[in-house]
């Protein structure tokens, strides 16, 4: 028996959160009233025309898996992650390789120079950089190179590519997608 069957309490409340594309609808409340909600709410979030636009839109602006092998991109979450390592060899230099190339991505098909050392930290794990502990050393290396650069401290530092990191890192990314 519950706390709130004890009580003499009954609770029959339900909360529903769902996001297509850039609509999103929220309820909260009693079943009934949430469900009545949602009844009026799911013609307009899933069959209007400017939802179907819109996922047209963003369809035809993802680049092909064929045009960008190297790259998995989630526009929705804005992340990008690696469909490919680079090659094998000292694991300082491929992970300092790895984080040029995310950086690169998160420019180039995103635009966005400045990412969040836990969201690279994040997308380095997720593209099979298992274990990974600190990014700093490996970044420290990119940075004395002159191929990128941070800001902030911490858990709040972003790291961004320069020029010519951003070339070094192009390069890298025709060399891997051969």
């Amino acid at each position: 028996m519950s706390w709130t069957e004890k009580r003499g309490i009954t609770v029959d409340n339900l909360r529903f959160k769902i996001r297509v594309g850039e609509r999103e609808f929220e309820a909260e409340g009693p079943r009934e009233a949430v469900e009545a909600r949602w009844a009026e709410a799911k013609d307009w979030l899933l069959n209007t025309p400017a939802a179907k636009t819109h996922s047209v839109e963003v369809s035809q602006n993802l680049p092909n898996q064929e045009e960008n092998p190297i790259f998995e991109v989630d526009r929705g979450r804005r992340t990008v992650r690696l469909r490919v390592l680079p090659p094998r060899g000292e694991v300082l230099q491929r992970l300092s390789n790895a984080l040029l190339l995310l950086l690169y991505g998160y420019n180039d098909l995103l635009s966005r120079p400045g990412v969040p050392v836990t969201r690279m930290a994040e997308d380095l794990r997720m593209s099979g950089f298992a274990g990974l502990k600190r990014l700093s050393r490996a970044f420290l290396r990119l940075e004395t190179e002159g191929l990128a650069a941070r800001n902030g401290s911490g858990k709040g530092t972003n790291y961004r590519a320069t020029n010519p990191g951003l070339t070094a890192a192009r390069t890298l990314a025709k060399s891997l997608s051969k």
